[in-house]
């Protein structure tokens, strides 16, 4: 087995002390500045990958260290996360989705004798182990056409192996010595299968085939430490292997392993080859770097197009981009002279940026803040990372070969439509090798795949309605959800139908989702309160049970806030109490309250008290005269609206309540002197036709001078008729006329009858001198007395019957 030539090399230079100044240099009008650095314990020569592995828009660097460690970096230079091995890390790591979850593994090799597939946060998944380190980078394809992509990388061991997405091992392919070249991947003679190429220190270029067998080997005398590339350098349909050697050659060969050509050089050729069309003419050029200090390009027939040397071995491999926006590419690779150079396209130095040591690592370069600006990024042996970007580029262009390999994929194949999908990716992916944008949504293959995870060949990933490039450059929505807030409706819908936030599941705030407002509610999704009744959508809903989109959801006439808020009475009935009178006319007309049936409590309901009775439905005794409205109505059957029902000068209450006479009769008792005048002037017991029992009635006796109340004194004479004239001017009641007596209450309005009551003759015949005065006169006394107690106990009875009555309402109800 032949020594580790590359390695040791590495390792002694390594070793070499390291300058601790770096400057820029140019040569020309163009600048570059550093934006920021990364310093690390061990030497980098890893050469660095980018891809966004949280998903948050900008890019992330991932590279590996001789301090053991593979160490990922943020966009600002920040560390996001370090994982350690138990080697040196010089393979450049791969990136790519291994198990179609749409979250992107970290693959790379160590010099502990392991390959590791790390997950998108730095965490081990798998290793797997083997006899010796790797130096090689891997490369990923789908290999198999299984629909997974395969990971194939070189070892120290002297064999190829060929991994699964789980780690497991599908097939290993052993050549005569070490392999620290990394593997190109590709369909070399159009048969739909892909071959594997890669160098040996056996001196031979090996072909193998998809399933792990030998396809053909190139044998040129010289180890081989550079990686190949496969093109198509003619644009002749048939594609070519490029390589170089320690034989200090590159070598072209056709897809069969016949060489076509080759260029030497003066020394050993170590770098991987790059390939792109730096004068546009639609013919590849060859960019390589060699030992003896010299760049490289030579045209598709293998002839020298131009060269440029710097004061040292050149190790670092070129990567191949527009930086400057100016349609024309540049070429960017390290020196071990410390310098990072660019070069234009005709190989004059636009710019070189020095660091502390020598770069033997190759430039990955990349828009890692999605500014539209590219930056160059790059390791050196002073243990230092570097971020650079030139000075006053609005844009860069294209990005050809953006790193080691052609892409993070590390295929060894050219990106043609720099959308940083290398072809054959391309081709895994059904995506179109000559458009960036293969579905035309605004977005490019290579941001749909590795920053959003979306389909490239479809416009719509999520089918919401809208491209995935509205989602991700117009609204900021999830690409591959179609409901971006989980509100249930899609972000198509939000967006063009109903205008709601589609990052927002409740684009008014009012507690509604935007879903339950249009697909539930009917209600207005972009206004708290659809109806402008000061209630929110979700408090009509959700807590009072309104219609959102009424104000007045009962159509009382009351907005739903005034009932709920205000009153309050219930929104959803327009008569709260149930007295038949609407909340409306309750409260704006006639002053009750619309919450109860009898404002008043006076046991009529309001409605009763306004339609029926046409009494104060605030007060209970709406004519004042000591009586409810109630008891005027439904006991004693008096005019609740008249306080003297029988216009006999005394108040229906005080005829009930105080005299118990009757309030619908001016006189109760029929002695022809009305109730107010026996209760009021002459003191009379108005329920008895003779107060004072001596056969006289009170009218007789107050017509004849006598007192009523005074059985021991009437009218002399005996024989004769008592007086009919009418008593005294000062004995009558004030401001009123006695009405005729009748059984029925008088009318409730108009004025009281003028006509005075006819005197009738006494119900006792005076006494005579043919009949006992004393005998007539207690009897007539005994009957009067029978009479009074009579009417007591009608009216306690009639009390005892109204206290019943309101019982019973109580009980009831309102009516």
């Amino acid at each position: 087995m032949k020594k580790k030539i590359i390695l040791l090399l590495l390792l002694v230079v390594a070793l070499l002390p390291a300058s601790i100044v770096s400057m820029t240099k140019t040569s020309s009008s163009i600048d570059v500045n550093l934006n920021w650095s990364y310093t690390n314990s061990g030497y980098l020569v890893s050469p660095p990958s980018v891809a966004d592995l949280d998903g948050d828009g900008s890019l992330e660097i991932i590279f590996g260290s001789f301090n053991y460690d593979l160490i990922c970096l943020n966009a600002d230079g920040s560390v996001k996360w370090t994982y350690p091995t138990n080697g040196e890390i010089i393979s450049s790591p791969a990136v790519a989705d291994l198990n179609n979850d749409g979250k992107l593994e970290i693959l790379f090799g160590s010099q502990d004798n392991n390959f590791y597939c790390l997950n998108n946060e730095g965490i081990l998944i798998w290793t797997f182990t083997m006899s010796d380190g790797v130096v090689s980078s891997p490369a990923v394809a789908d290999l198999n056409g299984d629909g997974y992509l395969e990971v194939v990388f070189g070892s120290v061991d002297n064999k190829v192996y060929c991994l699964g997405y789980a780690g497991q091992r599908i097939w290993s392919y052993e050549t005569g010595d070490n392999i620290e070249s990394s593997p190109a991947v590709g369909d070399l003679d159009n048969d739909g299968l892909l071959e594997v190429i890669v160098g040996s220190l056996d001196n031979n270029i090996h072909c193998i085939t998809h399933d792990g067998t030998t396809k053909w080997r190139h044998n040129i005398w010289w180890d081989i430490v550079s990686s190949p590339v496969i093109a198509d350098l003619n644009n002749d349909g048939q594609k070519e292997v490029l390589i170089g050697s320690d034989s200090k050659k590159v070598y072209c060969l056709d897809s069969s392993g016949n060489k076509q050509w080759s260029y030497k050089t003066g020394d050993w050729v170590v770098s991987s080859l790059a390939v792109a069309d730096l004068d546009r003419d639609d013919l590849l050029e060859i960019i390589f770097s060699s030992i003896d200090h010299k760049i490289y390009c030579l045209n598709d027939d293998g002839s020298l197009k131009w060269s440029y040397e710097t004061s040292n071995k050149i190790h670092s491999s070129p990567a191949i981009a527009d930086l400057d926006g100016d349609g024309t590419l540049e070429v960017i690779f390290g020196s071990d002279d410390d310098n990072l150079y660019c070069l234009n396209k005709d190989g004059q130095k636009l710019w070189s940026y020095e660091t502390g040591n020598e770069i033997w690592s190759s430039p990955c370069i990349a828009d890692l803040d999605n500014d539209g600006v590219l930056e160059i990024m790059i390791g050196s042996l002073d243990k230092t990372f570097y971020c650079l970007s030139l000075t006053g580029v609005s844009s860069s262009g294209k990005n050809v070969w953006s790193c080691l390999r052609g892409s993070v994929f590390h295929t060894g194949q050219r990106d043609s439509d720099s959308d940083y999908l290398d072809d054959l990716t391309e081709s895994f992916f059904q995506t179109s090798p000559e458009k960036e944008d293969t579905d035309n949504d605004g977005l490019l293959d290579w941001n749909e795949i590795y920053y959003h995870g979306t389909n490239p060949i479809n416009t719509d990933s999520d089918s919401d309605q809208l491209t995935d490039g509205e989602e991700i450059n117009e609204y900021h929505t999830l690409p591959n959800n179609n409901d971006s807030d989980a509100d249930g409706l899609n972000d198509g819908e939000e967006v063009k139908l109903y205008h709601t936030l589609p990052l927002k599941e409740d684009s008014d705030s009012d507690g509604l989702t935007d879903y339950e407002e249009v697909k539930i509610f009917l209600t207005h999704p972009l206004k708290k309160d659809s109806d402008a009744d000061r209630l929110t959508d979700y408090q009509e809903v959700m807590e009072y049970q309104t219609n959102p989109n009424e104000r007045d959801s009962d159509s009382d006439g009351l907005d739903d806030y005034v009932e709920v808020m205000t009153l309050p009475t219930d929104p959803l009935n327009p008569d709260t109490d149930e007295d038949t009178l609407t909340d409306y006319e309750e409260l704006l007309d006639f002053k009750t309250n619309p919450c109860s049936n009898d404002t008043d409590t006076d046991n009529l309901t309001d409605y009763e008290e306004i339609v029926v009775y046409g009494t104060n439905p605030l007060t209970n005794d709406t004519d004042a005269d000591q009586l409810t409205d109630f008891e005027e109505v439904n006991v004693f059957l008096t005019n609740p609206n008249n306080p003297d029902t029988d216009y006999d000068g005394l108040l229906d209450g005080e005829e009930t309540k105080d005299y118990f006479t009757d309030p619908l009769k001016v006189d109760t008792d029929g002695d022809n002197v009305t109730d107010y005048e026996e209760v009021s002037v002459y003191q009379t017991n108005p329920l008895k036709k003779d107060t004072d029992g001596d056969g006289y009635t009170d009218k007789q006796e107050i017509t004849a001078g006598t007192d009523p109340n005074d059985p021991n004194d009437y009218p002399n004479d005996m024989t004769t008729p008592p007086e009919t004239t009418p008593p005294p001017e000062t004995t009558t009641p004030p401001d009123t006329t006695t009405p005729p007596e009748t059984s029925n209450p008088p009318p409730t309005t108009g004025e009281p009858p003028t006509t005075p009551p006819e005197t009738s003759e006494p119900t006792n015949p005076p006494p005579t001198s043919e009949t006992p005065q004393g005998s007539g006169i207690g009897l007539n006394e005994e009957l009067t007395e029978q009479a009074g107690k009579l009417l007591m106990i009608i009216a306690g009875l009639t009390i005892v019957g109204v206290a019943i009555l309101w019982i019973v309402s109580r009980i009831r109800g309102p009516t």
